[in-house]
């Protein structure tokens, strides 16, 4: 597996394309269509106050997110759930800004599970609910059940489309994640294999390589389980 990059660097990277300016024209084509087959969505929407509200609470990117006050935003995310509850931005930036910048930890773990609960195949969530219960709660165990969730549901979701790019950054998240939380608990030979499995999507494998020395060296000391 290898990420995806946004945009060409290399002879390689634009095969299939003329030049660049072909390749970034395709990009803005599929951009127009994706928000062109939103609206779509949002038009078909009951006539009513909730879905006049829907039409202009949409939140698709994290641009200027830390701009806003919380008092505002929020209001904003609980729109967005109620109007589309399997939009999974919101319920991200929901949990992080409740458990995060505003310290209301019990709120953010009612609503990430509000969001697993619409959402039951989504890894990007129980990533969300492990980093509630590590950061918020200080529950590794919890965090680490989550995790191996999260794992599950991704590796689900790669067999059902194998042909189609996959997240690899969130995965190696939830990878180094696992591999982190293991090694903690003294279970150094889950952790090594987590830690393999991760090098090679993970955006700093030199810190990565890191960790395998050290967990190689006290397994040969006798260390772990």
């Amino acid at each position: 597996m290898s990420e995806q990059h946004a945009s060409p660097t290399t002879k390689d990277e634009q095969e299939g394309y003329s030049s660049p300016e072909e390749y970034f024209e395709q990009i803005e084509k599929t951009r127009q269509a994706s928000y062109k087959a939103a609206e779509e969505r949002r038009q078909k929407l009951p006539k009513d106050w909730l879905s006049r509200l829907c039409r202009h609470v949409h939140p698709t990117e994290h641009r200027h997110i830390v701009t806003v006050h919380e008092r505002e935003l929020l209001p904003w995310v609980w729109a967005a759930v109620k109007c589309d509850p399997h939009n999974l931005l919101a319920y991200q930036v929901g949990t992080y800004w409740l458990a995060q910048r505003l310290g209301r930890k019990e709120e953010a773990l009612r609503f990430v599970l509000q969001g697993i609960e619409h959402n039951p195949d989504s890894f990007d969530l129980e990533l969300a609910l492990a980093e509630v219960h590590l950061h918020a709660f200080g529950r590794t165990q919890h965090a680490l059940e989550a995790l191996v969730r999260a794992d599950r549901k991704w590796r689900a979701a790669w067999q059902q489309a194998a042909d189609t790019p996959h997240d690899t950054l969130t995965y190696s998240r939830i990878l180094l994640y696992l591999g982190t939380l293991n090694e903690r608990l003294g279970r150094l030979q889950e952790a090594e294999r987590y830690f393999v499995a991760a090098r090679p999507i993970a955006k700093a494998p030199e810190a990565v390589d890191a960790h395998l020395d050290a967990i190689r060296e006290r397994r040969r000391q006798g260390e772990g389980e």
